[in-house]
């Protein structure tokens, strides 16, 4: 968490409950004992114990924070055990959920992610109306990707890549769009983020929302932004996906394998119709950064928890962090993705 000390951050954020006081200096107090709460980051106690301290009192709570997946920082050693009390993660059974999207019913209820979504039916859902359509009617190009870091531990860049190779033998293209020397070499001034992720709107069928990492629940802005910007999010990624999209307004790479997905994708150009009913959703649900509304603010959230005597008179500790944290992750991706079998294998823990 990075932040100005003090009640700024709680205050520019509208919390409904605002009379916290965060800081980066430990020294504010005599002993960091005497804090209410502790947050832990995960990129910084990864490689290091050192940041724990050594004393502590029983009434704090000691808070594991991070955006990260635990692919990228997997804390295995035994030392993590029973140290937190709360955690705050992407995973959907974090203590405060800290991800990267919030779902909302038409009424403006927060609905979701969670683990027993029910969605509507494609079948059961309104079509979207004439003014939605003529918003997509001037869509020209099939399938675009932002991405900035190149060889990434899921190995999407090789799936991008033979997805390429099998769109260009239909005449179609996937535009990458970042820093990648492989890319096709398009660009977009990532100074004017709005901007880009406008042109999705405006000029791409689908997007590659493909995650860095494989792990469950961990699903980032690459999946809000198509759905905002009213284009097709092709999915890679660990997470049960019907945990945050209804049926019928996604692709995903590694059920379809890369041919059937290519033929799903020449199917919805060749056919507005198919195309269209990819977005029946938006008549019944929205999504939103949970940084939109205080309700969902991480800030605001964390301060109305320790603003909370039953919840921080509870005894709650993770005794097992460690099986926590790393249960179901994925490695060893794509390894036969040049052969014949265009499935992706993806080999993962079950814990």
């Amino acid at each position: 968490m990075n932040t100005d000390n003090g009640q700024k951050i709680f205050l520019e954020n509208k919390c409904p409950i605002n009379d916290c006081y965060i800081t980066v200096i430990k020294s504010l107090f005599p002993s960091i004992s005497h804090y209410d709460a502790v947050v832990f980051d995960g990129k910084q106690i990864y490689t290091t114990f050192k940041f724990i301290p050594k004393t502590r009192s029983r009434r704090q709570k000691y808070i594991f924070y991070t955006l990260e997946s635990p692919v990228s920082y997997p804390l295995r050693s035994r030392r993590y055990n029973g140290v937190f009390n709360w955690t705050m993660t992407p995973k959907l059974k974090s203590d405060l959920y800290n991800g990267y999207m919030i779902v909302k019913n038409k009424k403006g209820e927060i609905i979701g992610p969670k683990e027993d979504m029910h969605w509507l039916k494609p079948e059961d859902m309104k079509p979207i109306d004439e003014q939605f359509i003529n918003g997509l009617k001037n869509k020209t190009y099939a399938v675009a990707w932002y991405v900035s870091n190149c060889n990434a531990r899921s190995k999407r860049k090789e799936i991008a890549i033979r997805l390429q190779r099998e769109l260009q033998y239909k005449g179609l293209d996937l535009h990458i769009y970042g820093a990648c020397h492989w890319g096709s070499g398009m660009k977009c001034s990532f100074d004017d983020e709005l901007l880009c992720l406008d042109l999705l709107r405006t000029s791409y069928y689908f997007y590659l929302s493909f995650e860095n990492s494989l792990s469950d629940d961990y699903v980032t802005e690459k999946l809000l932004n198509p759905l905002q910007y009213h284009t097709v999010p092709i999915v890679y990624g660990g997470a049960n996906y019907t945990r945050f999209v209804p049926d019928g307004a996604y692709l995903n790479v590694r059920t379809l394998g890369i041919k059937n997905l290519v033929q799903k994708i020449v199917a919805a150009i060749k056919d507005s119709d198919i195309y269209y009913d990819y977005f029946k959703w938006t008549n019944h649900y929205s999504y939103h950064h949970p940084t939109e509304s205080p309700e969902t603010d991480p800030y605001c959230v964390l301060c109305k928890a320790l603003n909370d005597d039953n919840l921080v008179k509870q005894t709650s500790i993770y005794e097992q962090f460690t099986i926590w944290w790393n249960a179901k992750i994925c490695y060893d991706a794509v390894k036969n993705i040049d052969k014949d079998d265009d499935y992706i294998k993806v080999r993962c823990n079950r814990n």
